[in-house]
């Protein structure tokens, strides 16, 4: 009978995705160099997360340790929310935000 995973499985379902996007991208003959095969698997991973395979998207939340708030406060510094999912379209934001240096604009 169908059944919900256990977060054990949903870990080893990303794991073993992530080993195929190793092999994958190790092997792709069309990257000319290490470094287009290392931004291939990075923008693949971003897919993943932002659920854009065969693995659903998933939440990624910031998750500061309690006493950083203040001590970026104390040090003049932002600190990191606890309340928010940056996902969902990280692998377009790669290259715009590395490739032009062009900011992510902030959503308002």
């Amino acid at each position: 009978m169908p059944r919900e995973k256990t977060k054990t499985e949903v870990q080893q379902d990303l794991i073993d995705h992530i080993w195929d996007l190793i092999e994958y991208w190790e092997k792709e003959s069309r990257a000319k160099t290490s470094r287009d095969k290392l931004e291939g698997l990075a923008h693949s991973i971003l897919n993943t997360l932002d659920g854009c395979s065969m693995l659903p998207g998933f939440a990624i939340i910031p998750n500061p340790h309690p006493d950083d708030k203040q001590y970026y406060i104390e040090n003049g510094e932002d600190w990191y929310p606890d309340n928010i999912d940056i996902g969902g379209e990280l692998a377009s934001l790669l290259f715009v935000y590395k490739r032009t240096g062009t900011e992510i604009e902030d959503e308002k």
